[in-house]
């Protein structure tokens, strides 16, 4: 009677402790965060892979997070159109590599530290040659349908009185495609998803780039803010020292993308170089006369702002002009009368 009490008694243990190791594993998984990430194809930042998984600089960045977090990532595939609606309709929670602008920030919210910086380049269909804005009038354009390149490309061309003709596409991919196909003579999309693929589709680099813009997480409006602040807090130890995550995965992934300074930028160093110059060498022919020499610089338009002070300037090109005027004994100055003036002068004798 006693072993069967016993027997019994443990059975009753054993049920017991199993029940309790099921409510224990039950709950565990419960405290798993479900996180509904979009996914579309823009590598080498996000896209899926040969084998059907999620992949790329923000997919890794993510996953990163997640561990630390117990987030579970469930992603959703689409293409960019699709991932925004179902954004904006709070369908999933989280989507990468979202340029900020203002429009989009009505219907999304934004994290506050951004993951990249990239610009917009424009690539043509070999029989078509483009080397500066006004080639580009009269031409047909594809874009990504939603894309921040649709808005920016089509604002310019409006601007700029230029009649072009926009195509529309699903994807990255279908807007390289339909150019390679001579259906399009240009296609605009950002500089990482471009240079990695444009050899592919025989495509050319032209030397046209638009549109610095920086890149984030974003989720539906007012929702989940708790996943950005979140996103934030490690981005922002992350950025600290190369040891992080991030920089590996940077390196990882946009290491590999070719880097080229954009053209516009090494337009404005060149400039700056030639105006240098040029300044120089009109101080070195004044001061080789005997005679005082003076000139000005001057326009009608609105100028600087009342309370400029040149003499409290501190720009290294400012730095640069007053060190080789002050070296010929010579002065110079801005003022502000009907017209905006810089003025250089120089003494009547050397001495």
């Amino acid at each position: 009677m006693k072993r069967h009490f016993f027997f019994h008694y443990l059975i009753e243990l054993s049920l017991l402790l199993f029940i309790w190791f099921i409510f224990i594993l039950n709950f565990s998984f419960g405290e798993q965060r479900k996180v509904l990430v979009g996914v579309y194809q823009n590598e080498p930042k996000i896209f899926i892979d040969s084998n059907g998984k999620p992949a790329g600089f923000f997919v890794d960045i993510i996953e990163e997070i997640a561990s630390r977090e117990s987030w579970k990532l469930i992603y959703h595939y689409g293409n960019w159109q699709e991932c925004l609606s179902r954004l904006k309709k709070g369908e999933i929670d989280l989507m990468p590599d979202m340029a900020f602008s203002e429009e989009r920030a009505k219907d999304y919210n934004f994290n506050k530290i951004p993951l990249l910086t990239s610009w917009s380049r424009i690539y043509s269909f070999q029989k078509v040659k483009v080397e500066k804005f006004s080639d580009l009038n009269g031409k047909k354009i594809a874009v990504v349908k939603g894309s921040i390149q649709e808005t920016v490309i089509s604002n310019i061309m409006r601007d700029l009185s230029y009649k072009v003709e926009i195509f529309s596409l699903d994807s990255f991919e279908d807007a390289f495609n339909f150019t390679s196909k001579g259906k399009a003579d240009l296609v605009v999309v950002n500089h990482y998803f471009g240079d990695k693929f444009h050899k592919k589709y025989r495509l050319l680099k032209t030397s046209i780039d638009l549109n610095f813009v920086e890149l984030f997480f974003a989720t539906t409006k007012g929702k989940n803010i708790d996943l950005l602040l979140t996103i934030d807090k490690y981005i922002s130890e992350w950025k600290k020292t190369p040891q992080y995550p991030y920089f590996k995965v940077l390196e990882k992934w946009i290491a590999k993308v070719e880097y080229r300074t954009p053209e516009f930028v090494l337009w404005i160093i060149r400039a700056g170089i030639f105006l240098i110059a040029v300044f120089v060498l009109l101080i070195l022919f004044f001061y080789s006369q005997n005679k005082a020499k003076e000139f000005s610089v001057n326009d009608n338009d609105v100028g600087l702002p009342n309370n400029f002070n040149i003499k409290g300037t501190n720009t290294f090109g400012f730095h640069i002009i007053d060190m080789l005027i002050r070296q010929l004994d010579g002065e110079w100055g801005y003022k502000k009368e009907e017209e905006n003036i810089f003025w250089v002068s120089f003494p009547l004798e050397k001495k």
